[in-house]
């Protein structure tokens, strides 16, 4: 009998062995390639995540431009901007003719204009066109007198206009524009 279980145990050995054999050829292949497949799949993971990184990024930097220019639009309509069109501008102008100073006025606000003129006993006339042709006539100028004005200013653009009006005698004129919006 001890035989015969020497046999039956030696059996069961060589069948487990065999069968871990089958087991492993037939299995391991397919356990490797699942493994692959994982690691394909985590490779594409981390290819993604590198993609949404890169896009947050980008998203971050447009954001932030989106404030600026938002924070940029409020110091507009809160008229906090300002900014200097010309300074200490001198122009003649001769007997009876004018001196148009052009600029662009994006935004609605106001502009400063400081002038004084020299024109021997003579006033010269300014004149402020903005927008679609709206007028403003800030006081007039006699010689030797500097006049500060405040002239409100809407897009797209605006002309100051100063004009000697007499047909004796030029005009010097010398200004200084600020831009407020």
């Amino acid at each position: 009998m001890s035989r015969t279980i020497l046999f039956l145990v030696i059996g069961i050995v060589i069948g487990l062995v065999i069968g871990f054999i089958i087991g492993y050829v037939l299995f391991v292949p397919g356990l490797e390639f699942e493994l692959q497949k994982l690691k394909n799949e985590n490779q594409d993971l981390k290819n993604r995540v590198r993609q949404l990184n890169n896009t947050n990024s980008q998203l971050q930097q447009q954001l932030a431009s989106l404030q600026q220019q938002v924070d940029n639009l409020t110091k507009i309509v809160e008229l906090k901007m300002k900014k200097t069109i010309v300074s200490d501008k001198t122009v003649n102008i001769q007997p009876g003719r004018s001196y148009t100073y052009e600029f662009n006025t994006p935004y609605p606000g106001y502009i400063i204009i400081t002038y004084t003129t020299t024109a021997f006993n003579y006033s010269t006339y300014i004149k402020v066109v903005t927008g679609d042709g709206i007028e403003f006539q800030p006081k007039t100028t006699v010689s030797g007198e500097e006049i500060k004005a405040v002239v409100p200013v809407l897009p797209p653009s605006t002309k100051i206009v100063f004009t000697q009006p007499l047909l004796l005698g030029s005009a010097t004129v010398s200004f200084t524009i600020e831009y407020h919006y």
